[in-house]
């Protein structure tokens, strides 16, 4: 496992232990501003990437509690880190500088579903720029219809002061994420999703609910 996050480096940045606290998975920055990348990983090594330009490899010490760390001078681009064992990558972690939100994307955990049954799909929404970036910052108010054999029954953003109707066809996004959750009623046939914001391209999905003796595992 491997994750980065990045935060600007100020004159009254804290140097306590949870000085890594506002690190975010954003790569939207001023011009010129220095910027503290941080990586959390339970792998060997790590090694970071601005712009296909190493900048430079660090060892996890664990029993230190050591955290591995590089502070850069922003440009807009990609940023990656790699995760090694034993010499061998073993994975990635990728951020990009987003444009402006223009389109919204739905992924479904589950999207095939027994009859006589309900089920239940979580529904992940992104907002993204027109080259697919997710838009950390974006809030925008999104709608969820669902026409078919099924209902939502539930959105959700993790916002800990949202006062939004959680069984609501409207709500704000949180960092760019909305989940939705939509149960089937048993019905066999298919199931229309649609995501719509103003001002954004929506999206739509499709979840199939089929007789158990005609789904193949």
């Amino acid at each position: 496992m491997v994750y980065i996050g990045a935060r600007e480096i100020t004159s009254a940045e804290d140097k306590g232990i949870w000085s890594h606290r506002n690190a975010l998975p954003i790569w939207n920055w001023q011009a010129g501003s220095k910027i503290k990348i941080d990586c959390y990983t339970n792998c060997q090594e790590v090694e970071l990437f601005l712009n296909g330009r190493s900048l430079g490899k660090q060892a996890r010490n664990a029993t230190a509690g050591h955290m591995p760390s590089w502070q850069v001078d922003y440009e807009p681009g990609e940023l990656v880190v790699k995760a090694f064992n034993n010499g061998i990558e073993v994975c990635r972690n990728v951020i990009k500088t987003a444009g402006e939100a223009s389109q919204l994307k739905a992924l479904p955990d589950n999207a095939l579903f027994a009859a006589k049954t309900k089920g239940l799909s979580q529904v992940e929404i992104a907002i993204n720029d027109n080259k697919g970036n997710p838009v950390f910052k974006a809030d925008n108010e999104i709608t969820v219809s669902v026409t078919g054999p099924g209902k939502l029954i539930g959105l959700e953003s993790g916002s800990t002061t949202s006062h939004e109707d959680y069984k609501g066809a409207q709500s704000k996004a949180l960092n760019g994420r909305l989940l939705a959750y939509i149960q089937t009623n048993g019905t066999a046939g298919k199931i229309q999703v649609l995501v719509s914001s103003p001002g954004l391209k929506p999206a739509s999905i499709i979840l199939i609910v089929k007789q158990p003796n005609s789904i193949q595992l």
